[in-house]
Order: C-alpha cells, then sequence, then structure tokens
C-alpha cells in the first residue's frame, strides 16, 4: 500500500496560508504548513516532501528561492511551486532554473491549487513507476545475462566431460570384447565379463545422451532433414532393443500402415527420439508386458507412438517429465539409472522438426508417447 503525498504549504501570510490548506484538505490531502523560509527548511531537513507550495515573496534570507535551493539541495526528487503576486511573475521564472517545477500567481482560486496538485504528484507518480519498470528491466536483463553466462559454462562443462569419458570409455569397450573372445559363454569369467560390458554400454548412453543435449540446447539450431522412410528407423530401433526386451519377458510389437509416407527428418536424431521412447517402455514395463510400436497419417503429420503397458506417470508428474532432469520418482529410477534427459531430449529433437510430442498415460495401465512429425 502506497504512503500518502507528504505537501509541505509555506507562506508569512496566515490568512493566505489557511486558503491553501483548506483547500488542498478538500481535494483530500493533508498538507503541512510553515509561516516562513526558515521553518519550512528545518521542517524538510527530516522529511521529504513529494510537494512543496512556496510564496516566493518571504523576508530573506528564507524567501521563495531559498526555501527552492534548500529543499532541492537536501531531496532532488521533490517537487517545488512557487506562489506568486503578477509583478514578481520574472523572478518567478528565474527560479524555474534553479529547480522549481512550476508557478501559480495570486490570487488563484482553490481549484486551480488543488488542480496543479493533482497534476504533479500524477506526473510524480508516472516518473516513479517509469522508473521502477526500468530499475526492473535492468535487473531482469543483468540475471539474463548471468544465466546465459552460467549455461554457456554450464553446455562447456558437460562437453568437456562427455568428450573425456567418450575416449577411455571406447578403450574399456575395446578391451571387454577383446575379454568375451577369451571368455566365452560357460567360462567362469563370462558373467563377470558381461556385467563388465552392460555397465559400459549404459555409460557410453549416459555420454552418448550428455552429447546430444549439448549440442540440442542452442535457440537457433537447425535441423538439415533428408526425405526418410519411419519403417527403416523403427525396424532399427525395434532390433536393437529385442534382445533387451526378450530378457524381460516382453512383447514387441510394430503397426505401421504399408502406405505411410516418408518424412523430412534427421534419420540419426528421430532413431536417438525412438530408441530412447522404446528404452523407457522397457525399463518401466511389467513383467510380461507388451511394447507396440505404431504410426499413421494426421492431415498434414505423421504421428509415431511408443504404447507400453507399464505402471504408467502420475497426473501431477506428466507436465513435468518433459523437463531437463526430471526424473518421476528415486523409486521408479534408481534402478534404471540415467540422468533424466531422455524424455527432454525427445521433446528438443521433435521441436528442432517443427514438431509436437504428446504424451498419455494412465497408473497402472501404462503411457503412450506420440511424436508428430510435420510432412
Amino acid at each position: 500500500m502506497s504512503r500518502p503525498e507528504r505537501i509541505l504549504l509555506v507562506d508569512d501570510d496566515d490568512a493566505w496560508l489557511e486558503f491553501c490548506r483548506m483547500a488542498l484538505e478538500q481535494a483530500g490531502f493533508a498538507p503541512d504548513t510553515a509561516l516562513s523560509g526558515n521553518e519550512a527548511l528545518k521542517a524538510a531537513e527530516n522529511v521529504e516532501y513529494d510537494l512543496v507550495f512556496t510564496d516566493l515573496q518571504m523576508p530573506p534570507p528564507g524567501d521563495g528561492r531559498a526555501v527552492t535551493l534548500g529543499v532541492k539541495s537536501r531531496w532532488p526528487s521533490t517537487d517545488v511551486v512557487l506562489m506568486t503576486a503578477a509583478p514578481s511573475v520574472d523572478s518567478a521564472i528565474a527560479v524555474l532554473k534553479d529547480g522549481a517545477s512550476d508557478y501559480l500567481i495570486k490570487p488563484f482560486p482553490a481549484e486551480a491549487l488543488s488542480a496543479v496538485a493533482q497534476r504533479i504528484l500524477q506526473a510524480r507518480q508516472h516518473r516513479t513507476e517509469l522508473a521502477t519498470e526500468r530499475r526492473l528491466r535492468e535487473e531482469l536483463e543483468a540475471a539474463y545475462g548471468e544465466l546465459k553466462r552460467l549455461d554457456k559454462l554450464k553446455e562447456g562443462f558437460l562437453a568437456r566431460v562427455s568428450h573425456e569419458l567418450n575416449t577411455p570409455l571406447a578403450a574399456t569397450l575395446l578391451a571387454i570384447g577383446l575379454l568375451e573372445e577369451e571368455a566365452p559363454e560357460g567360462d567362469p569369467l563370462h558373467k563377470h565379463v558381461t556385467r563388465a560390458r552392460d555397465a559400459a554400454t549404459r555409460l557410453r548412453a549416459v555420454v552418448e545422451d550428455l552429447l546430444a543435449f549439448v549440442d540440442l540446447q542452442k535457440p537457433d539450431i537447425e535441423v538439415h532433414g533428408e526425405p526418410t522412410q519411419l519403417a527403416l528407423i523403427v525396424a532399427e530401433a525395434v532390433a536393437a532393443v529385442e534382445r533387451l526386451a526378450k530378457t524381460k519377458g516382453l512383447e514387441l510389437v510394430v503397426e505401421l500402415p504399408p502406405d505411410l509416407p516418408s518424412v523430412r527428418v534427421h534419420p540419426g536424431l528421430i532413431r536417438k527420439a525412438l530408441d530412447q521412447l522404446l528404452k523407457n517402455a522397457v525399463y518401466f514395463n511389467k513383467p510380461a508386458g507388451r511394447i507396440t510400436v505404431s504410426a499413421r497419417r494426421l492431415q498434414h503429420w505423421v504421428s509415431l507412438s511408443v504404447t507400453d503397458t507399464g505402471m504408467g506417470i502420475p497426473e501431477a508428474a506428466q507436465d513435468k517429465v518433459f523437463d531437463t532432469f526430471y526424473q518421476v520418482a528415486e523409486y521408479m529410477t534408481r534402478r534404471v539409472g540415467g540422468l533424466g534427459l531422455g524424455l527432454s531430449l525427445v521433446k528438443r529433437i521433435i521441436e528442432a522438426h517443427k514438431g509436437v510430442v504428446r504424451l498419455e498415460s494412465k497408473p497402472g495401465q501404462g503411457t503412450t508417447v506420440s511424436l508428430q512429425i510435420p510432412l
């Protein structure tokens, strides 16, 4: 709630001072009064007035000019209006150069005084609002600049970490491949080598997600697409996840119409998005569940969907699952791992293709994620 306006009336004429006080009170103000310039300056030492009305011709050294200079030096933002008789208009104009905002020629009606007060106070409020808006804008711009700087540092850090992990990881996977040749199935070491390979493969997936995340954070990213048959991408993605699905007893079903049109996309990125959806469908499915990959044409779009019969996503979390680093619940993700980048990457990939991602999920029944790609 804003404070009441502070107004000071200064005049050495008791009757005129009372007239001005009553005029302002009738207009809804509660002015302070002073019978001399010195009294006014003393009052203004500790109070920052919004508006001061002062008589120009008072006995020196406390005349109207002295009041104007004294108040403005103490409170530069205070508005000062001079009250003067016609013969001293030139003097009033001279005082305007010292910082006064306006002047009134005596005698004036009560309405003129209240009108000037309202006009100046409204202008003052407008200036205050503009200054506040300018300050807030500057603070927002500074905060935005700092966020951009931190975001750039984050991207640089993630890119560096990812690349630093990639080289030793490639060597590790190569060594594991050699060990697999030396420890075939039935060898006591085989299960340990298999565990090492699975762990290294999961780590490679995390590194690849980080690298993709960094690349896709660029606000002006452009996808250079090429005519692509989604059926080929689906076949490759399903084949890649088949072994994992089989170990969990899941049924993989592909339902694609024979006349599905080609789309202009980046095949590698669409494959990555589909891989992520299939991986989620495997990890968060029920034992002996089902995964269905389907597609259909919707006017100017092709919709590619992955449906599972898993645990589903709570309604409260459905608006957040595409946020970066978001994971639905620790008990659901602890055994799966990952950084919470998967669905945010899917969303970014499809948006880079000018497409839309839609999610439908019912807890306990399953989830469908649809990638709608423009033709």
